[in-house]
């Protein structure tokens, strides 16, 4: 260690108020554990934190339960500040395992440091909160930086050098490529270039964190440039002048209100955040990705390189002035869509004959509460805007308990990559509408929707399907599959990430008839360009978990992995979000122990704490909104309790008539395949039915059922598990409707 150093730590030990800038550097793990069916794939990495400072190495893999890690970190610090070090064994997707960690003062490593390596045996804590020996051992070096100023500038220099050692690794632009001038012009370069943009993305991401709808994109730009923008380097004069108009549009962050500023001009803030995820995905697959230059050199459009990267300055710019000059912004993102020489031409072909699921589309408004699933969604995140590669799992496969919470996160995926508009397709089966909604028309749907993102997907697909209208309206799933998504997909060009979501898999059909497209997916899945993403939602059902358990493209997540303390934080929003407002709970349970009370009682399912909050709110039926809550938390835990009390709160079971009445309307309404609403349901009753006899009965169903009040729209279950408890199965169970099963139930002739 120098004698500068030590100096700096005296000056450290005698005032230990001042503030010193630290380096940590050469960390070695020794004693690595081998966990995983692969033990030798394991990759480690070592997160540091000082105050609230958080650095992480790369993920390396362990020779022989070992690992080197070679970056150096920079804090600002107090002697008193403590240096937190935790180890974990990272995972591609998932949560990632802690292995263990230590903690020390600044001034105990600095003085340890000066005689050398300092050496620490990681800890972890037992459910009883005591210390565990873990055996694996982890040195480091520390030092006292002298005569620095700034933590954040030696950091981004450290990036900088980090990344020149990969630099030889990139795969260079055919003939578009300029010469490299040397190491010390390009370091410069890559200094000066990326730098600012970078610091000031950061800056952007952590000052609209607040803003729901902003936060998720800047987050998303910033972690894709982050890891990628660098180790392009100055590859290409034009990308280079890309850059620093991305820098100049961000340059406003610098402003002394600027929260102000983007609280009233949130839509281009908004389209700022994506617009530059947008350049990311475009400089990403430009400066790394080898399927990129496949594509182009196949489909000759290299001339237009230029001119999309015009496109996309042209764009930051008119957000730039929309910003300063406070205008109202009517214009989208600008995309990166590389189109060969066809691009201008009209494609005369009709593609309406092709089977498509009306109304499957995703529903914004059934997405997560903001503040909610935040790790689960960044986690999917995460995968869909991973490189392309063969490693990158193709689908994202999220199963769990009904009531669990999966088509929420399913939409607001969807909605998220919509506004992106990289969302491919999304398709949402329904038990309720499997009529219109089935696996025959599912692929169909999907590449119909990625025509209209693609313009080269759409000449394929009409190509195909050209003067042969038999294979336009098959049915076929097999068919479907490779005519629909595989020839059209060999002509796809468009760079980044296309999502497509398919939500409640298990709703599509029966077992025996969904069992083609499982197979198809599970199979096809890998002969798709690795930039095509699914993410499925479905019930753990075994004919679906067996048909995408093993695969190596297909990665599965159960909902019950979610930590226990965060689902509970979820659902804690959520009522409190629902019921916060209803007069008369806190009076009953002060300082939100009702809150409590409905966390335990939904054992963890968002689905019964949506309809628990649905139920307390409706006005109808002579209960108080503090006699609702206490009996749904008396009715005990589950789904099936749950409805049979809203139920019984919605009629008087001992009442002949009301009973009556209920299994004529509920019986037709569940012997309905297709939905209809209210006003069809009175059209086609018997005569001498009251008029309002529907009506009547379905209006206090508003917890369950949507339609209820509005009689021209679809009666339909809020949830497929409601029409489930409905099912012969069970109703000897449920008390309430055991008196359907024993009456004749006919359904309508539609």
């Amino acid at each position: 260690m120098s004698t500068g150093a030590l100096n700096v730590h005296t000056v450290a030990l005698e005032s230990p108020s001042a503030t010193i800038v630290v380096n940590v550097k050469d960390i070695n793990g020794r004693n690595l554990p081998n966990n995983g069916f692969f033990k030798r794939l394991d990759k480690f990495y070592v997160e540091l934190v000082i105050d609230g400072q958080l650095k992480h190495t790369k993920s390396h893999t362990a020779k022989g339960n070992a690992a080197s890690w070679t970056e150096r970190f920079y804090f600002d610090a107090l002697g008193s500040s403590v240096l937190e070090c935790r180890v974990h064994i990272k995972h591609k997707i998932g949560s990632d395992d802690f292995i263990g960690g230590t903690k020390d003062t600044i001034d105990s490593l600095l003085t340890e440091g000066a005689a050398g390596v300092v050496t620490r045996e990681l800890c972890k804590f037992d459910a009883h909160g005591n210390p565990c020996k873990t055996q694996t051992i982890i040195e480091l070096t520390i030092a006292a930086v002298p005569k620095a100023s700034d933590a954040g500038v030696l950091n981004m220099e450290e990036a900088i050098t980090q990344q020149m050692n990969v630099l030889g690794c990139m795969i260079p632009a055919p003939s578009l490529v300029k010469p490299i001038q040397g190491a010390v012009d390009m370091s410069a370069t890559v200094s000066a270039t990326w730098g600012p943009l970078l610091q000031k993305i950061k800056l952007f991401s952590e000052l609209v964190d607040s803003i729901a709808e902003i936060h998720p994109y800047a987050k998303m730009a910033w972690s894709i440039l982050a890891a990628t923008i660098i180790a392009q380097a100055d590859r290409d004069d034009c990308i280079v002048h890309l850059v620093q108009v991305m820098d100049d549009v961000y340059s406003f962050v610098k402003e002394a209100e600027p929260m102000k500023k983007i609280e009233s001009h949130r839509r281009i803030v908004a389209l700022m955040a994506q617009q530059t995820t947008e350049c990311a995905y475009f400089i990403r697959d430009y400066a790394m990705n080898k399927n990129f230059w496949e594509r182009a050199l196949k489909n000759s459009f290299m001339s237009d390189v230029d001119s999309k990267i015009k496109q996309y300055e042209d764009k930051l710019k008119e957000l730039k002035m929309a910003f300063q000059d406070r205008a109202i912004l009517q214009t989208g993102i600008t995309v990166s869509r590389i189109m060969d020489n066809l691009e201008s031409l009209a494609l005369d072909f009709d593609l309406s004959d092709m089977p498509y699921a009306k109304g499957a589309r995703y529903d914004p408004d059934k997405g997560c509460l903001p503040g909610t699933r935040e790790a689960i969604i960044e986690e999917i995140t995460q995968w869909v805007n991973s490189p392309d590669g063969d490693n990158v799992s193709r689908i994202f496969f999220l199963s769990g308990v009904a009531g669990s919470g999966k088509s929420a996160i399913a939409h607001a995926i969807a909605h998220l990559f919509d506004q992106q508009m990289r969302l491919g397709s999304s398709y949402c089966f329904d038990r309720g509408d499997q009529v219109n909604r089935r696996p025959s028309n599912l692929l169909s749907t999907i590449s119909l929707n990625i025509a209209d993102l693609d313009q080269n997907w759409k000449t394929c697909l009409c190509n195909t399907i050209k003067g042969n209208r038999s294979l336009c309206t098959t049915l076929s799933v097999t068919e479907q599959f490779k005519k629909f998504i595989l020839e059209p997909a060999k002509a796809l060009t468009t760079g980044g990430p296309i999502l497509i979501v398919i939500d409640a898999m298990d709703e599509s059909a029966e077992e025996v008839s969904r069992k083609t497209l499982l197979d198809v997916l599970a199979k096809g899945i890998s002969d798709l360009p690795s930039n095509l993403r699914f993410l499925i939602t479905a019930r753990p059902e075994r004919d679906i978990v067996n048909a995408f358990g093993g695969n190596q493209h297909i990665f599965c997540k159960h909902m019950s992995t979610i930590d226990e303390a965060s689902n509970d934080a979820d659902i804690a929003l959520f009522i409190e979000s629902q019921l916060s407002g209803v007069y008369g709970i806190e009076l009953e349970w002060p300082n939100k122990h009702w809150c409590h009370m409905l966390i335990k009682s939904s054992g963890g399912l968002f689905q019964w704490a949506s309809t628990a909050c649905r139920a307390i709110k409706e006005t109808r039926g002579g209960l108080r909104p503090t006699e609702r809550l206490s009996r749904f938390v008396s009715s005990g835990r589950g789904l099936d309790a749950l409805y049979v009390e809203v139920l019984h709160q919605a009629f008087d079971t001992e009442d002949d008539t009301v009973m009556s009445r209920f299994r004529s309307v509920m019986g037709k309404i569940l012997a309905t395949k297709i939905p209809v609403s209210i006003s069809t349901h009175s059209e086609l009753r018997a005569d001498d039915d009251p008029a309002d006899l529907v009506e009547l009965i379905v209006q206090s169903l508003g917890s369950l059922l949507s339609g209820v009040n509005r009689p021209h729209i679809p009666i339909r279950a809020l949830h497929a598990s409601f029409f489930e408890i409905q099912s012969v199965a069970n109703l000897i169970t449920w008390t309430l409707l055991i008196t359907i099963a024993r009456s004749p139930c006919h359904a309508y002739e539609l």
